[in-house]
């Protein structure tokens, strides 16, 4: 692997609430090697007004506007796309990071190849920056940085059915990986909605190991109109723990053996099955 690779920072921008100062902490990193990607799906001019009004931002920036809504899923998967790194980070548009956040988490993924996910300790704040008292979610796993199987995390994760590694924000991976599972993952109408970010970390630890940063790197957060609140969002969480559910189950029984999946949020007309495997992690028709 490259000793210096390039990161990417993928901005799936829909709110322009707090999106200043998600773009702002991308241009603070310190790691030399950054281009910042931004898929505008917004409704307005917001967001393109604050990406121009940077002149000369400290780190190659494209902005893209979408021609039309692509919702959450679609418009996640053409960041990916459109990035150029063998590294992605995808920060959410009301995330911060910190500006070392890129530095220490790619140096383990340089370091260590049989690493394909990073992730760091996040603080929780509310919508005026106020840092929330920490919660299961957010904390320590571990009292130094390590590195944990990737199975190990998976049998953790079916005995305690909660995101404790962090969301996309917290966390960084391999850009092929994120290309390769991605589309599966959010196929319509069968795909993972509002826990995607976890459902791509299942199958990164089905291929490999997982590094814990134990130092706050960034911050989510947690406010009212957040898209997670959302009813609709709500609805989807309840459905998609069983289907991870599911999934770590099927983990647990075979670790070499493909297994199928029937997928709780596919009709009778568009059954959608899951592969779960070491090397492959996906849905397919």
């Amino acid at each position: 692997m490259n000793q210096h690779p390039l990161v990417s920072i993928v901005i799936p921008a829909f709110n322009p609430r707090f999106f200043n100062q998600a773009f702002e902490s991308a241009l603070a990193q310190t790691w030399e090697r950054i281009e910042i990607v931004i898929c505008d799906d917004s409704a307005g001019d917001e967001i393109r007004q604050a990406v121009d009004a940077i002149v000369e931002p400290p780190h190659p920036v494209r902005y893209l506007r979408n021609p039309q809504r692509l919702g959450l899923q679609k418009n996640l998967l053409r960041c990916v796309e459109e990035a150029r790194g063998e590294l992605i980070k995808i920060l959410c548009d009301d995330d911060r990071l910190f500006a070392p956040s890129i530095a220490m988490q790619a140096q383990v993924l340089v370091d260590h190849p049989e690493i394909n996910l990073v992730c760091a300790l996040r603080m929780m704040s509310d919508a005026g920056n106020f840092i929330l008292p920490p919660r299961v979610e957010n904390a320590r796993l571990s009292p130094n940085d390590a590195m944990l199987k990737g199975d190990d995390m998976l049998a953790i994760l079916e005995s305690t059915p909660r995101n404790f590694l962090g969301n996309f924000s917290s966390t960084l991976m391999r850009r092929a990986d994120v290309l390769e599972l991605l589309p599966a993952l959010t196929q319509e109408g069968a795909g993972f909605l509002a826990l995607l970010d976890l459902a791509l970390f299942v199958c990164l630890m089905r291929r490999g190991n997982l590094a814990l940063i134990n130092t706050v790197l960034s911050t989510e957060r947690l406010y009212p109109e957040r898209l997670s609140k959302q009813p609709e969002m709500q609805r989807a969480a309840k459905l998609e723990w069983d289907w991870l559910a599911q999934m770590l189950g099927a983990n647990r029984r075979s670790s070499s053996q493909r297994i199928l999946i029937s997928s709780p949020r596919a009709s009778s007309t568009q059954r959608s099955r899951f592969f779960c495997r070491p090397r492959r992690c996906g849905l397919r028709r």
